[in-house]
């Protein structure tokens, strides 16, 4: 994926659902079932969840880029040192559609409850991998620094998540916010990164210790 001829100021991709498939072992892991040696009709399962996952996953990105506002990015506290670095801020929104979530939840209904939950599961780490490809390539192409709204635990996400898609064209690959500013297809994220001088070697805003996402980090992994 190669971000450097788009324009960053408002920027978007779709990409093959190849590259967001998750590796069967990354499931299984989640399974304790599969990890105590009782798994194969697990692995089975999950290996057909991949087959059928595949063809519904639509994963788009869409970003722009603004001067750096601590104000509006509803940061968390930063050292005063470090805040006076950021210059650029970027918001981005990610997704693999609603076809799959709805796929699942066809599953559930007709009560294939284990394909069900793991093409469930399949979603939620394709719109991850997505999210940290897009992240990773802007990071290398700007230098920046990442921060979600929801990473944090005593961050205010939700009045977050508000403001970003004010400026953010998430329209543009179907996402919109619900009256509770809950992202609707399910498996979207967003996040903001920010750019500065100097800024390489700092991987994030938020410290590991205080980070909601459980271990789905790709620098954890």
């Amino acid at each position: 994926m190669d971000l450097s001829k788009a324009d960053p100021s408002a920027g978007s991709i779709e990409l093959d659902a190849r590259d967001v498939l998750p590796h069967p072992a990354v499931l299984l892991r989640r399974s304790r079932r599969y990890r105590e040696g009782s798994g194969q009709k697990i692995a089975q399962a999950v290996d057909e969840a991949l087959g059928l996952a595949r063809p519904l996953l639509e994963p788009r990105a869409v970003w722009a880029l603004r001067p750096v506002d601590l104000g509006a990015g509803r940061l968390p506290p930063l050292p005063q040192e470090l805040a006076a670095r950021l210059t650029l801020h970027f918001g981005v929104v990610c997704t693999v559609g609603g076809r799959l979530e709805a796929s699942s939840q066809q599953q559930f209904r007709d009560q294939h409850f284990a394909l069900g939950y793991w093409l469930d599961q399949v979603g939620t780490f394709s719109v991850s991998l997505l999210a940290q490809q897009i992240a990773s390539q802007l990071c290398r192409q700007y230098g920046a620094i990442r921060w979600a709204p929801g990473d944090s635990a005593d961050d205010q996400s939700f009045e977050a998540q508000a403001e970003l898609f004010h400026w953010v064209p998430a329209e543009r690959i179907g996402v919109s916010l619900t009256s509770h500013n809950v992202m609707r297809p399910v498996k979207s994220l967003s996040f903001n990164l920010y750019a500065g001088p100097d800024l390489r070697g700092v991987e994030c805003l938020v410290a590991c210790s205080h980070c909601v996402w459980d271990g789905a980090c790709d620098r954890q992994r």
